[in-house]
């Protein structure tokens, strides 16, 4: 098991190398194991970089992300620009029916409410828009429908038939 130093040093190095993030806003601080990020940084990207880089790596009890965004004056944008800006991105997205979502922004923040098939769709839709300019975070809302349909409908061969030894057994 890492000392609490040992583990704040390779924290720190991850965060050197790490693409994207200004080290210099961040500090670090360990305490039992549990890893706490500090600072202001000038994008939502960069707090979930900086997130990325170090939250799994071994050693660690707890990870604690308390990264401010400060927005740059020559950056910031509107509610209705990011907004606007945020369901264009998601429009991109062949996979994600935009129709199914409703995109709201309020001082920085989006929320993103709606549902969607697959969770794949659910992170395909937040992964557009937490890049974007302006945003100083995402809540992402976006409920997944049930799976019982495809579940109720394993086990089966391509005429429908249950397979040969196959046994589906499902929980709420």
């Amino acid at each position: 098991m890492k000392t609490d130093s040992e583990l704040k040093q390779h924290l720190q190095a991850q965060l050197d190398i790490a693409p994207g993030i200004n080290r210099e806003n961040i500090k670090i601080s360990v305490k039992n194991g549990i890893v706490t990020l500090k600072g202001k940084v000038a994008s939502y990207a960069e707090k979930l970089a900086a997130a990325k880089a170090v939250k799994h790596l071994d050693g660690m009890t707890g990870f604690i992300n308390e990264v401010g965004v400060h927005i740059p004056a020559t950056e910031q944008r509107t509610d209705v620009e990011i907004a606007d800006t945020a369901t264009k991105a998601i429009s991109c997205i062949t996979t994600v029916p935009m129709e199914t979502i409703k995109i709201t922004a309020l001082a920085g923040w989006l929320t993103l409410v709606g549902t969607l098939e697959s969770w794949q769709e659910k992170e395909a839709a937040e992964e557009a828009v937490h890049h974007l300019t302006g945003v100083v975070g995402v809540n992402n809302l976006i409920a997944v429908k049930s799976t019982w349909e495809t579940v109720k409908g394993a086990g089966k061969d391509a005429s429908g038939n249950q397979a040969s030894g196959a046994s589906i057994q499902a929980r709420n």
